[in-house]
Parts: structure tokens; C-alpha cells; sequence
């Protein structure tokens, strides 16, 4: 049985919250028209978050945003019951006419009136509420878009049937989507970072990319897959981690390299450079292995982009010393003698598959 975590029983109460709504107005969103929904989904969306202002107020700005855009696409796919891919392309305008100084105004004057009808609703005025959503939907005829929403989100974006594809097989296979972090900034290829929620005690999310295997990388003959994603099992989602999947999925495709399973390098220029990934960290170095989350290490017999299949490699963060440790050769040229011994004391050390930023090193002597 999945446990509850932080944002589960928010997303829930979130969902009855806007139920309420809508029965209170006699409104069913499945019979109303696309543009009607998306209108309604930003009325709901400031009905229903506003008994939640003060836990977002008491987070840093970054984190609250984050929070904000995982509960807004939970609310477009509960509620509204919205295509995955509808939903994706619907949180950032719905967050970013949230903020105060927002410039999409229609959208806006619509989630503020949604605020406006929970204290309505609070005081029990239900005739008011009812009133507030006929002159919205009167009103207000479509959900205006803002001019820097990233153009990767629509169908003129010439990878997008490949997003659409590793999007819908995601939700499928990998868990509940909580959240999908769009890339704004213009880069080849767009690398977005999906929020997924396994449901299952041991992992609490997975971070994964998506987009890196829009293209194949230059891989040399022998290696099983020219494309892949990054996967990063974590306790919570936090700003950094999606910086650093992002980083580490651009790489190969700006430095015309390769990952494959036991793929390692430093966080630096080079080996003797390798700075702490996280402050305070003896974790300095990356290693990239196969999955050994069940549903995840097959993802490359699911997943087949243009003919390829997709591998998804979990980023492990390792120190200098356990990096050269499994790089290092057997006296008759065996390559890859350090990395099953490195695997052998992972296992035995129990190492855990959720990040620990502060995990010490397994191997404690210098290596020349």
C-alpha cells in the first residue's frame, strides 16, 4: 500500500474541494466544451488551493512553485480529466497567471474570482458561488496562453510525436505524474523533468528526463543503446535535482559523447577538479548504471523512438575514490573488473536506491 506523503493528501482534498464546486453549480466538467474546461480549471484552481495559501507562504519561493505546479497538474488530470499531454501543455499558464504581477490578466481575474468564491463558499453563500461561475464562463470565452510559454510544449515543435509517445508510455509504466518541469530556455534537445509518483514505500518519486532521446547519441560499436534518460530516485523533489538532470541529459548531446551502464565522471573538468555535487558532500563523481527498479530496468522494451529503444540509467553520485576504484583494470586488460567489484560492495553495503546527499564513501583508501 502506497504511505502518504506531503503533497498526497493536499492533491486529495484539493480534488473534493473543486468536486464540491461543481456540484454546488450543477456544472458537470465532462459535458462542458475543451475551452469551458480550461476556463474552469482556473476558477477551481483558486477555489480550491486557497485553504493551502499559508503552507506555501511558509516555503521558499522556489519550492512553493514547484508544490504549486505538481497540484495544478494533479487538479487537471483528477478533475478535469485531461489528456497527460493537455494537462502538461496547461500547468505553466495556469501557475504562471497565478503569480501577482502575472501579465496573462484574463486568467488571472478568473483564479482570483475562484478565490473570491471560496470565501463565498465559506460564509455559505452558494448563490453567490453560482453566480461567480455563470459570469466567468459567459465571460470569459478561452484560456489565453502567455507569449514566453515554451514553444516545446506545442505540435510545432518537430520532436513533439516522440514527447507524446515517452509521455503517455511514462504515466503507463513509471508511476503517477506529479509534475512535468518544462524546459524553457532554447537547447538541443529540449530536456523536460517529469515528477513520478511510484506509489510504493521504498521509492517516494522518481525524477526522470525526457527528451534526451529525442536524438541518438554517437555511441562507439558494442554499445546496446544510442538513446536514453536519466532517472534520480528521491525523497522529494527539490530545484537542484531538476538543474542537475537536465545538466547531466545535455551532455552528451553538447560534448558529442555517450552514457551506458557504467558510464562515471566527475563533477568537473576533470578528475583532480571534481567538486561536491552537494554542499558539504563527499559525493563528487556520477556513475550512470541500468535500472534496478523493476519496472523501470525494461523500459527499453517498451519504449522505441524511431526505430530505437530508449534505456533509462540511474545517476548514482559516488566520491573520486569509488570512482576510481570501478575504473580500474585487471593486469590482463579486463575493463570492467573494478565496476563488479564496486557492485558487489554496493550490494553489500545495502546501498539505498532514494538519493542521500550526505552518503559516505564505501571505499575509504586512496587509489593511485
Amino acid at each position: 500500500m502506497a504511505r502518504k506523503k506531503g503533497l498526497v493528501p493536499i492533491r486529495c482534498e484539493i480534488a473534493a474541494t473543486a468536486g464540491k464546486l461543481f456540484e454546488m453549480a450543477g456544472l458537470s466538467p465532462e459535458k462542458c466544451s475543451k475551452d469551458q474546461r480550461e476556463v474552469l480549471a482556473a476558477f477551481a484552481f483558486g477555489f480550491a488551493l486557497t485553504p493551502h495559501e499559508e503552507k506555501f507562504e511558509q516555503l521558499g519561493e522556489v519550492e512553493a512553485l514547484g508544490d504549486v505546479s505538481a497540484l495544478a497538474t494533479g487538479l487537471l488530470l483528477d478533475v478535469f480529466r485531461f489528456s497527460l499531454k493537455e494537462a502538461a501543455e496547461l500547468t505553466f499558464p495556469l501557475v504562471d497567471a497565478s503569480a501577482p504581477l502575472s501579465t496573462n490578466r484574463a486568467i488571472n481575474l478568473v483564479i482570483q474570482r475562484g478565490v473570491t468564491a471560496y470565501g463565498q463558499w465559506q460564509d455559505g453563500r452558494i448563490d453567490l458561488v453560482r453566480k461567480n461561475l455563470k459570469e466567468i464562463l459567459e465571460t470569459v470565452k478561452t484560456f489565453p496562453r502567455p507569449e514566453h510559454q515554451p514553444e516545446a510544449l506545442f505540435s510545432t515543435d518537430p520532436k513533439y510525436s516522440l514527447r507524446e509517445t515517452r509521455e503517455k508510455l511514462y504515466a503507463k509504466h513509471l508511476g503517477k505524474l506529479w509534475e512535468v518541469n518544462r524546459e524553457i530556455v532554447e537547447h538541443k534537445p529540449q530536456v523536460d523533468v517529469y515528477v513520478l509518483d511510484p506509489e510504493c514505500d521504498e521509492i517516494p518519486y522518481k525524477m526522470v528526463t525526457g527528451g534526451m532521446s529525442d536524438y541518438p547519441m554517437k555511441v562507439p560499436e558494442g554499445v546496446p543503446f544510442r538513446r536514453t534518460e536519466l532517472v534520480l530516485y528521491v525523497k522529494k523533489p527539490k530545484p537542484f535535482y531538476y538543474d542537475l538532470l537536465r545538466h547531466l541529459a545535455h551532455i552528451p548531446h553538447d560534448q558529442e559523447m555517450w552514457y551506458a551502464h557504467g558510464t562515471s565522471m566527475p563533477n568537473g573538468p576533470s578528475d583532480d577538479e571534481a567538486r561536491p555535487i552537494f554542499e558539504g558532500s563527499e559525493l563528487d563523481c556520477f556513475l550512470f548504471l541500468d535500472s534496478i527498479v523493476e519496472e523501470d530496468e525494461n523500459l527499453h522494451e517498451k519504449l522505441v523512438l524511431e526505430g530505437d529503444p530508449v534505456n533509462l540509467l540511474w545517476v548514482i553520485p559516488i566520491t573520486s575514490v569509488e570512482c576510481r576504484f570501478a575504473n580500474r583494470r585487471s593486469k590482463d586488460g579486463d575493463s570492467w573488473m573494478g565496476l563488479r567489484e564496486f557492485l558487489d560492495i554496493l550490494e553489500r553495503k545495502h546501498h539505498p536506491v532514494v538519493l542521500e546527499e550526505m552518503r559516505k564513501s564505501y571505499v575509504r583508501r586512496k587509489l593511485k
